[in-house]
């Protein structure tokens, strides 16, 4: 015998009837679930979380483009004060020229992605917001739902108990 009690073929009906069980369990729950709201107010939910993750990691890159642009902005007034100080003639103001030129284009190029991913954050964020507000009201109609069979059950028990 087997160090659980059970012989062999005792056991093998044992646990299909386990799992067999569980399974129907499992499945009464999520018609349960489905039938008071549960289901659809863990959606909205997992929705909320997604479009949250997405607006935090667009947010995370308008950070990073910030810096970069602040940098640049940095090495432009490095340059134009360096450039101020430096005679016409002297041949070091040609290649200082030449610098802030190409960081003038590097500037230009930043502001254009910092524009467009600022503008996907604020569609992110219409997004977050609609999730959550989608999220709240099927709660709100979970919460109705199951008050209204709550009510529903208290009558019915009543009416079989006073008969």
């Amino acid at each position: 015998m087997p160090a659980n009690g059970f012989p062999s073929g005792l056991q093998n009906t044992y646990t299909k009837l386990k799992d067999d069980a569980f399974t129907k369990v499992s499945e009464i729950k999520e018609a349960v679930d489905g039938f008071v709201g549960i289901t659809e107010v863990q959606t909205a939910q997992i929705n909320v979380r997604e479009a949250e993750n997405e607006f935090m990691k667009t947010r995370k890159k308008v950070g990073e483009i910030k810096k970069e642009l602040d940098f640049v902005h940095n090495q432009l007034a490095e340059i134009r004060s360096r450039l101020d100080r430096t005679p016409r003639h002297d041949e070091k103001y040609l290649a200082l020229a030449t610098d802030e030129h190409s960081i003038l284009r590097e500037e230009k190029r930043l502001k254009s992605v910092y524009d467009q991913v600022e503008s996907l954050e604020r569609d992110q964020f219409v997004q977050l917001s609609a999730a959550v507000r989608d999220a709240h009201e099927r709660e709100r109609a979970r919460a109705e739902r199951t008050k209204y069979w709550s009510v529903v059950g208290s009558l019915g028990g009543a009416l079989l108990g006073w008969y």
